[in-house]
Formats: C-alpha cells, sequence, structure tokens
C-alpha cells in the first residue's frame, strides 16, 4: 500500500494517525479491512440492482415483441373504436325494438342514463389512473 492510499484513507477518516507518519497496526489494518469491504458491498448492491434492472427491461422488450404490450395509443385507438360502435348501437335498439313512439322514448331515456353513469365511471376511473392507481382494482401502483 502505497503512503498516497494511506494519506486518503485518512483524508476520508477511515484511520487515525498514532504519532506523526506513525499509525497503529492492528487497528489501521482492521479499519482499512473493513472499509474496503463496505465498499465491495456496496458495489455488489449496486451491481445487483443494475442486473435486476436490466433483466427487467429484457423482459418488457420481450414482451413488446410478443406483442404482450402494445402501444398507448393502440390501446385507446382500439378502446374508441369499440366505445363507439357500442354507442351506436344502443342508439339504434328502441328503433330496432319497437314502432310504439312512447315505448322508444322510454328506452332511449334509459339508454342515454345509462350512458352518463358509464361516462361518470369513465372519468373516474381516468381521474385515478392519472393519480398512479388501479381503477379498476382500487390498488396504488409504484
Amino acid at each position: 500500500m502505497s503512503a498516497r492510499h494511506v494519506r486518503n484513507f485518512e483524508a476520508e477518516g477511515v484511520i487515525r494517525k498514532a504519532g506523526r507518519n506513525r499509525y497503529a497496526l492492528p487497528g489501521t489494518v482492521a479499519a482499512i479491512v473493513e472499509h474496503l469491504r463496505a465498499g465491495l458491498a456496496t458495489k455488489a448492491k449496486a451491481s445487483d440492482k443494475f442486473r435486476e434492472l436490466r433483466s427487467q427491461i429484457v423482459e418488457i422488450d420481450l414482451a413488446a415483441k410478443r406483442r404482450d404490450l402494445i402501444a398507448l395509443a393502440e390501446a385507446e385507438a382500439v378502446v374508441d373504436f369499440l366505445a363507439g360502435r357500442f354507442g351506436t348501437a344502443l342508439d339504434a335498439l328502441p328503433a330496432r325494438v319497437t314502432r310504439n313512439p312512447a315505448l322508444r322514448r322510454g328506452l332511449q331515456a334509459e339508454i342515454i342514463a345509462m350512458q352518463n353513469e358509464l361516462a361518470e365511471s369513465i372519468g373516474k376511473a381516468a381521474e385515478a389512473l392519472g393519480g398512479k392507481q388501479d381503477a379498476l382494482f382500487g390498488k396504488t401502483t409504484d
């Protein structure tokens, strides 16, 4: 070990001088060994975390390639398409069920009420998702 290393360990507070250019050998060696072990443990933890994050990235990439994951815009487009088709089908339902104008108006009023309830639920879910909540299951996400 060089004199420079010893000065660095002293500057970091790892070891203390016993006198001018003198150090207590047993305590100094033990302190340096402990300091080096702690540094290795910290590096090992950082390396483990890096490996874990890299593994997660690989899993996400594989899921995207298998099409287990899709782009948010693609998912939104599918939801918009299905919601539009469903809304159109509901709007046409009273005319398909009856020719009676009073019954049609009653059915249409029920459909509108149901659509308003659904819109309110979707709005609440969107707010919850914006707050990093799983709106469908009520769980907080990290």
